[in-house]
């Protein structure tokens, strides 16, 4: 299976989402001035939601090419298309799939922007001579339905939650200034 994105955009995503990543850690670990742990809980919950968000627009969109055809995982919706229903693919405002003569899939992986029109979205050509090249090394299938569904990435939404919920409570704990935590000689 061959992976396809473009790389600025996922470097961005990846930077921005560890970036908020260590923002978490950091106030977690110095709350300010409320060292309650409803106040960090609620911390995490708002900046968890939000480097979810980042990595699902920026970092999880790609075409993923295999031998039954192309998956196209754009941040909410992802698409199944058969070699057998894939049409022409272009580079015209990003990656487009044209899927059974009518249908245009757009990949988020490769969406147009002011980088791509500086750069010269040679990221996107590139990844359009792999799928043609791809395709032409492929015995054709006899059939297949193009699948579109809704995916939301409530897992990692729930897994990013869970994280930043373990650490709220791990930090509170270890706090000495928490308001529910007695230190002897205070």
């Amino acid at each position: 299976m061959i992976r396809l994105r473009n790389p600025f955009t996922y470097a961005i995503g990846l930077a921005l989402s560890l970036g908020l990543g260590a923002a978490l850690c950091w106030v977690m670990w110095d709350p300010g001035v409320d060292h309650s742990l409803v106040s960090r809980v609620t911390a995490g919950l708002v900046v968890g939601a939000n480097i979810w968000f980042i990595w699902r627009v920026a970092g999880h969109p790609a075409v993923l090419v295999s031998d039954a055809g192309v998956l196209v995982r754009n941040p909410f919706r992802r698409h199944v298309v058969p070699w057998i229903l894939l049409g022409e693919v272009t580079v015209s405002d990003g990656l487009r799939f044209t899927v059974g003569g009518r249908e245009s899939i757009r990949a988020w992986a490769f969406s147009g922007s002011v980088i791509g029109e500086v750069t010269g979205n040679w990221s996107a050509t590139r990844a359009q001579l792999t799928i043609d090249s791809a395709r032409q090394g492929i015995a054709p299938p006899s059939g297949g339905q193009p699948e579109s569904r809704l995916d939301l990435g409530l897992r990692s939404l729930l897994l990013m939650w869970s994280g930043a919920l373990l650490l709220a409570v791990a930090t509170w704990a270890m706090d000495p200034e928490s308001p529910a935590i007695a230190v002897p000689g205070r």
